[in-house]
């Protein structure tokens, strides 16, 4: 198994380098970015936050992720890109990663990733850096794969995906799973709960014009589109199955596909 001793050093240096007062030198929209996730993931916060419910309804995409990571992650060092709660960085270092990082901008995601790893019994597996995912300070080349689950569109994209690239050793992959701007009526709940969303966030959904940029730096491979009955499993739990089967016909259809919830893809480092 590859050694990641090196790389584990550097970001304890990187860690330790955090000035106290770092949140105060960033833009504003990366200030309000951490207020927000802050709250969100607040463990003392009462009650269900509006949005939760329907992300207990992505299983089809969530086993598809799975199984991705059963094939990908074993013996490699594995960025989580803008980590959370650490749901993910904790599920590729089950899956056998050599070593996992989780970097967010929010010191509450990532206290809460920490322990939440501890729990689980891969924290000797998992390091954690709260740092800015648009300049994360990793030495080049130093990532196998990157993994980002609905972040791009909290991000630039014009400088995330060169620093992705920067990072990301020669045929590294980028694996993104991001909500689409497609569906009318998805589109008219978030204008609609512009509350439970940052400024940037309402305007940077992710479109097809995103994925074309992202095809400047990369290679775009296996895209994929989910969930559109699926979502009416946050109402209607004990029909979920149904959901997702009627999901697996229709969503492969060329006009229906477009009116998908989210797209999974691969960005492949030439």
């Amino acid at each position: 198994m590859t050694d990641h001793s090196a790389l584990i050093s550097i970001l304890d240096e990187l860690n330790k380098k955090a000035d106290a007062d770092w949140i105060e030198k960033l833009e504003d929209r990366k200030r309000e970015e951490i207020e927000h996730q802050d709250f969100v993931r607040d463990p003392d916060r009462d009650g269900e936050y509006s949005n939760e419910k329907f992300y207990r309804t992505t299983q089809l995409s969530d086993d598809y992720l799975a199984n991705w990571w059963s094939t990908h992650a074993p013996g490699k060092a594995i960025l989580d890109y803008g980590c959370g709660n650490g749901e993910n960085t904790v599920l590729a270092a089950k899956k056998k990663a050599g070593l996992v990082i989780g970097i967010d901008l929010s010191p509450v995601s990532l206290e809460n990733a920490k322990r939440y790893a501890e729990k689980e019994g891969v924290g000797d597996r998992c390091r954690f850096l709260v740092a800015d995912c648009e300049k994360t300070g990793l030495p080049d080349e130093s990532i196998d794969l990157i993994y980002c689950s609905g972040v791009l569109h909290h991000m630039e994209l014009d400088s995330t995906f060169p620093e992705m690239r920067r990072i990301l050793k020669p045929g590294g992959i980028v694996l993104a799973k991001e909500p689409l701007a497609y569906n009318p009526l998805i589109q008219l709940y978030r204008k609609l709960t512009p509350h439970i969303r940052t400024t940037w966030e309402v305007d940077h959904i992710f479109s097809y014009d995103d994925l074309e940029l992202a095809g400047n730096f990369f290679d775009i491979q296996d895209v994929r589109r989910w969930h559109f009955f699926s979502i009416a499993g946050a109402f209607f739990p004990s029909g979920l199955r149904l959901f997702n089967a009627m999901d697996r016909v229709l969503l492969k259809l060329p006009l229906f596909k477009h009116l998908a919830w989210q797209i999974t893809f691969q960005l492949v480092k030439r």
